[in-house]
Formats: structure tokens, sequence, C-alpha cells
């Protein structure tokens, strides 16, 4: 009785410090635009463009300059739809780059679920993804590293989630 409430309330700390960390990284990134690096700059200019009616820039042209690109448009086609509803490029760039990083909590819970994990150890494992520095810096910057994960895992949990159990464990 004595561990599990331990076990219960040091989960409960690390979750709330992990998840303050990331709210206060967030908040302060948000606030003074510290995470907007090259990378952001170009997924605004390529949702920028977008919602003006652009989708990918030549190369070169005289009256756009220099364009092209390596990013694939999933993440900044959501943030073009965004941007044309708030009409604020930073701000929801930020709003898919935190939607996509709860997408990729709450599926990474799921997967391990499915795979027969108990409640505490996927909070667990939750915990210890949020902890780690290139997730939390993913999920405050208007980036599309975190996006690409979280669908990954989406589509392995709706995969999983069609084969029998006996080949889920298996896998």
């Amino acid at each position: 009785m004595f561990a599990t409430r331990l076990r219960t309330a040091l989960l409960v700390a690390l979750t709330a410090g992990c998840a303050s960390v990331l709210l206060a990284k967030v908040t302060l990134s948000v606030a003074n635009d510290s995470a907007v690096g090259h990378v952001s700059g170009a997924l605004i200019a390529c949702a920028i463009d977008l919602s003006q009616g652009t989708f990918y820039r030549p190369l070169y042209a005289e009256e756009t300059g220099y364009g092209g690109t390596r990013f694939f448009p999933l993440y900044f086609v959501l943030q073009a739809a965004l941007l044309r509803l708030t009409g604020m490029p930073i701000a929801s760039g930020h709003a898919i780059s935190v939607f996509a990083g709860l997408l990729l909590l709450a599926m990474t819970m799921l997967f391990l679920r499915q795979q027969g994990a108990g409640r505490w150890w996927s909070v667990l494992m939750v915990v210890v993804l949020l902890s780690a520095g290139q997730v939390q810096y993913g999920i405050a910057s208007v980036r599309s590293d975190v996006l690409s994960p979280a669908l990954n895992v989406a589509g392995l949990c709706i995969y999983l989630s069609r084969l029998p159990a006996a080949h889920r464990r298996m896998l």
C-alpha cells in the first residue's frame, strides 16, 4: 500500500515537473520568439505563401526572389489553414507544434497500452519522452519535427489495432 502511494506520488511529481518545464518553455518561446530560427522562418514563409495562393515558390523569380525548400507540405499546409483563420503566422505555427506534441504524447501512451503496458508504466514512458530536450524544443518551436513522429506512432497504433493480439505481441 505504501509502495503504491509512493510510486504514485513520484510519478505525479515527475509528470508535474516535466509538464511545468515544457509549459514554461512554450510560454517563453511564444512570448519572445526565442525558438524561431531559419527553419521556422522557411516554414512560416511557405505557410504565408500558401495562404496567399502560392504553393512552393519557384527556385527564383524576379517578383518574389529566391524560393524552394526541402520541406514536405503537411506542416505548412496546416499552418497556412490556421493562418487564414487567425492572421497570426508565428502563433499558428506554435499552435500546430503544440498540437503535434500532444498528439505524440497521446499516441505513445495509446501504443504502450495496446502493447499491454500498465497505466503507470505508460505514463512513466511518456514522461521520459517529454523530458527529452529535442521533444521539448520541437513542441516549443515552429518546426515540423514533432508532427512526423506523432503521425508515425498514430499510424502504428491504427495498424496494430487491426491485428490479432498474438500478432501484436510478436511484432
